[in-house]
């Protein structure tokens, strides 16, 4: 059985938005931080790396998030997956705040990502928590 239109739209968008930028991280790691798209790796092969294994994560989370779209029993779960690992990205941007003494412009593009990708889970889970 397939969930709902709307949870499954989420599932379909939000899983090719962590696909794309977690491929684009695990690919191009450089490139990402030259566009301000990731924290700069200054050529750096601990930092690349990081970003390298946070994209491959981004990947698996996508692609199962795709997968799920497809099913019923699986929609809720996956998007309060989802809805977590937005919240703990908020956290995470919300103590580099803290120790970098305020919000700069990689911490503020993190915090304004993850809290619309928090309200895109939560929007999609006061829908499937309807049927």
């Amino acid at each position: 059985m397939e969930a709902p239109f709307f949870p499954r739209l989420a599932l379909v968008v939000g899983g090719l938005v962590r696909v794309a930028y977690g491929l684009h991280a695990l690919l191009a790691p450089e490139a990402m931080g030259r566009r301000r798209l990731a924290p700069r790796t200054h050529g750096k092969a601990d930092p690349r790396l990081s970003l390298r294994g946070f994209g491959g994560q981004l990947v698996v989370l996508g692609a199962f998030t795709l997968l799920a779209a497809r099913s019923a029993a699986l929609a809720c779960p996956v998007t309060w997956l989802n809805a977590g690992i937005d919240t703990i990205d908020l956290t995470a941007g919300a103590l580099e705040a803290r120790d970098r003494g305020g919000v700069d412009r990689i911490v503020g593009g993190s915090l304004a990502l993850n809290g619309v990708g928090l309200a895109w889970w939560l929007a999609a889970l006061a829908r499937l928590s309807r049927r």
